[in-house]
């Protein structure tokens, strides 16, 4: 049991390090995990991510093609172009004896390094199907609303189709996290029971339709292949009929609906399943119970930009 702690405490100390570890790319094509001490003018300084107290390690500006900080942020050390495929130098020094996979890479054996001895040049890790810097994001969710209400031992449940249109600008924080906000449009309609103690006959039940014009924020989080998304609408009521008559009195005029999606990125787009919350009230009226609007549905959205 104790070493099963220690080895615990172990994972959970060395987690944060590679999570959020600078990686320096050599041009042998080999990289290191760690963090960066300084960028000197002939050399770089740098401490290994699993030892962040060890000691520091040196390696040469000539031997780096970039540095990857942990923000995201690339810079580029050495121009492919700026070194001859014949001039591959010594890839670490600090008076310790190179590692096996260092000892390959330069001497030419395994593939990347070969495949610089063979004339080619590296391409630098690229990361696909991530969020461009600036871009434009429409999203549409299509799915089923409810709410419910009690007013006076009356009960009202109210509940049917619902579309999303956010229209939103898209502001990366990085590859992986991205903010967006815009213009949303959001219709929402269906039967209007009462029940007063014996349920009415459907067609007793009245029809009621909203439309809302907003203002979607959401923050999103995304790898590869999964994307994740959370926020909120600022919504003002704009249209409210009743059975195809205006219903001034029936909803209130603002409402904040909460937002969780989860999906899968196919390229540009994504799909995946939609949730929401109205953290307000839904129906207008002082002795009428707190009524929010939960809704479920499939969204389909496209990232475009640069």
């Amino acid at each position: 049991m104790k070493h099963f702690k220690q080895c615990v405490a172990t994972c959970l100390a060395l987690l944060p390090a590679y999570a959020w570890a600078d990686v320096i790319c050599l041009m042998s094509g080999q990289e290191i995990k760690s963090k960066v001490v300084t960028v000197g003018e002939k050399e770089i300084t740098y401490k290994k991510a699993e030892n962040l107290s060890g000691p520091n390690y040196v390696v040469a500006n000539e031997s780096v093609f970039y540095i990857e900080f942990d923000d995201g942020h690339r810079e580029v050390i050495t121009p492919q172009d700026a070194q001859h495929t014949s001039e591959l130098p010594s890839a670490v020094y600090n008076n310790v004896p190179p590692s096996a996979s260092e000892t390959a890479s330069e001497s030419g054996q395994g593939t990347l390094a070969g495949t610089i001895l063979n004339g080619m040049k590296i391409e630098p890790k690229k990361k696909h199907n991530r969020f461009p810097s600036v871009g434009f994001m429409p999203r549409v969710v299509v799915g089923y609303q409810g709410t419910q209400s009690e007013y006076k031992s009356v009960n009202y449940d109210w509940g049917g189709l619902y579309a999303d249109i956010d229209l939103m600008a898209l502001m990366s924080m990085g590859e992986d996290m991205a903010w967006s906000a815009g213009l949303g449009f959001t219709w929402l309609q269906g039967d209007m029971k009462v029940y007063t103690g014996k349920k009415p006959s459907k067609g007793d039940w009245p029809l009621l339709n909203a439309t809302y014009i907003g203002i979607p924020v959401m923050y999103w989080w995304k790898t590869e292949y999964v994307m994740l998304g959370t926020g909120f609408n600022l919504d003002f009521l704009v249209k409210c009929k009743l059975d195809g008559e205006k219903a001034k009195d029936a909803l209130n005029g603002f409402r904040v609906p909460w937002k969780v999606y989860a999906g899968c990125s196919l390229g540009i787009f994504d799909i995946g399943l939609h949730l929401g919350f109205d953290l307000t009230s839904a129906f207008k009226g002082k002795d009428m119970s707190w009524s929010p609007t939960i809704s479920v549905g499939g969204s389909v959205g496209v990232r475009l930009g640069k």
